[in-house]
C-alpha cells in the first residue's frame, strides 16, 4: 500500500448531502489486547479531530455481536486468531455488511494468507503498520463515502468480488507506486492489462480502447504539469465503474445504455435517473475501497463533470476535457451547459484558467485521432 494524501474532498454539490461532521465508526478485530491498546494510543488524538469511534474488540463472534447492534463504517481484523480467522469473520462481514470498507491486518504476509484473505478485503496492511500509514489508510477508508452517498451503491461495489482481479490489481499497483525505481510505464502496463482482462469478461472491450484515448491525450493536455502520471493511470481506469454496473446491475445498465444512444446524451445522465449515480463516482468509489491514491481517485470520480470549486487544472480536469476531445475534438464549447448536452463547460475553463488554450489542446486531439473517426463509444459520451 503506497502512503497517500487523505484529502477527499466531497462529490459535485448538486449531488452531496454528507455533513462534515458526520462520526465515522471504525472497528478493530485483534486477539491481542496490547496491540488494540496501541493502536488506540496511536490514534487517539486523531480520532478525536476526525470525528471517529474507535472500537476494539478480541474475537470474531463479539464483532459480529457489535456490528449487529449498531452501523460501522471499516473494519480492520486481523488474519490470525483462534477460534474464528480473521477469513472467517471478513467472509461473514461480506455478506452482512457488504457497504462496511474491509481492511486485512497480518504479520504473517505468506501467499496462502493472501490468497485466502485477499479476495474478501478490500485492503492489506502488514503488521507491524506504521502509525502514519494507518492514519492515512482510515482517512482514505472514511473519506470516500463522500464520493458515494447512497448506501445501495456502496453494497453493490463492496459486497461482490465478482472482478476476480481486483484484489491481485491492488496489490501489484500499490507496490509499483511504492517503488522508487518503477516508472510510471510499469503502472500503467498493470493497468491497462487489468481493464483487458476484465473488459473481456464482460465484453465491452471499446472501454479499453476509449479509456487508453482519453488517458494519453489528457497527459498531453497537462503537458510538463505534476500529475501527468495519475492522469494516465486515472485515464486508463476511468471507466472501471462501467464494468460494476454490467456485471452487478446487467439489466439497468442495458436500459441506460439504450436510453443514452437512443437520446444521443450523455451516459451518465441516463445512470443518474436509474442508479442515483454516475459510473464515475463508481469506479472512483471503487478504487477509493483498494486504497488507490487520492489524486486518482477523485480524478477518476469527477472526469465526467466539472468540479464545483476548483481553481487548479489538475488531473482530474484534464481527464473531463480529454474525454470530451477524444469523443470528438470539435466538441462545442459553452458558457452554460444544458441538460443532456454535450459540450465543453467554458466558463470552467475560465475560471481554470486555461480556456485560451482550448484551439490548441482541438489540434492535438485531431493530430492523436490521426483524422480518423473517435474511439468507439459505449454511448453518445460516457
Amino acid at each position: 500500500m503506497s502512503a497517500a494524501t487523505s484529502q477527499f474532498p466531497p462529490t459535485s454539490e448538486r449531488r452531496s448531502n454528507r455533513r462534515a461532521a458526520d462520526v465515522r465508526r471504525i472497528l478493530f478485530v485483534d486477539d491481542d489486547d496490547l496491540i488494540l491498546r496501541s493502536i488506540e494510543r496511536v490514534l487517539k488524538r486523531h480520532a478525536q479531530e476526525s470525528s471517529w469511534e474507535l472500537h476494539f474488540v478480541t474475537d470474531g463472534d463479539t464483532a459480529l455481536d457489535r456490528l449487529a447492534e449498531q452501523p460501522f463504517d471499516v473494519i480492520l481484523v486481523d488474519a490470525h486468531m483462534p477460534r474464528m480467522s480473521g477469513t472467517t469473520l471478513l467472509r461473514r462481514v461480506q455478506e452482512l455488511h457488504p457497504g462496511m470498507v474491509r481492511i486485512l491486518l497480518s504479520g504473517h504476509t505468506g501467499l496462502d494468507v493472501l490468497r485466502t484473505s485477499l479476495p474478501l478485503a478490500h485492503q492489506f496492511i502488514a503488521k507491524p503498520c506504521d502509525a502514519q500509514l494507518l492514519k492515512t489508510t482510515l482517512d482514505n477508508a472514511c473519506g470516500i463515502r463522500g464520493i458515494l452517498n447512497r448506501p445501495e451503491l456502496r453494497q453493490m461495489v463492496g459486497g461482490s468480488n465478482e472482478l476476480p482481479s481486483a484484489p491481485r490489481t491492488y496489490v501489484e499497483i500499490t507496490n509499483a507506486l511504492s517503488n522508487p525505481h518503477a516508472s510510471s510505464r510499469t503502472v500503467a502496463d498493470i493497468v491497462e492489462r487489468d481493464i483487458a482482462i476484465s473488459a473481456r469478461v464482460i465484453q465491452l472491450d471499446a472501454l479499453q480502447k476509449r479509456s487508453l484515448a482519453a488517458a494519453q491525450l489528457a497527459k498531453r493536455l497537462l503537458g510538463h504539469e505534476s500529475g501527468g502520471d495519475n492522469v494516465l493511470i486515472a485515464g486508463m481506469l476511468q471507466d472501471v465503474g462501467q464494468l460494476i454496473f454490467a456485471a452487478r446491475a446487467p439489466q439497468r445498465f442495458a436500459i441506460a445504455l439504450s436510453t443514452s444512444l437512443r437520446g444521443k446524451s450523455p451516459l451518465y445522465e441516463a445512470e443518474l435517473e436509474l442508479f442515483g449515480s454516475t459510473h464515475a463516482e463508481v469506479g472512483g468509489y471503487l478504487l477509493g475501497l483498494w486504497g488507490l491514491p487520492s489524486k486518482i481517485v477523485q480524478a477518476v470520480a469527477h472526469h465526467l463533470e466539472p468540479v464545483t470549486g476548483a481553481r487548479v487544472f489538475d488531473a482530474g480536469a484534464a481527464l473531463y476535457v480529454s474525454n470530451l476531445l477524444a469523443f470528438n475534438p470539435d466538441v462545442p464549447a459553452l458558457e452554460a451547459v444544458p441538460a443532456r448536452a454535450i459540450a465543453l463547460d467554458l466558463s470552467y475553463l475560465r475560471t481554470l484558467g486555461v480556456a485560451h488554450q482550448l484551439e490548441d489542446w482541438r489540434r492535438i486531439a485531431r493530430d492523436m485521432a490521426g483524422g480518423g473517426s473517435a474511439p468507439t463509444r459505449l454511448a453518445a459520451r460516457a
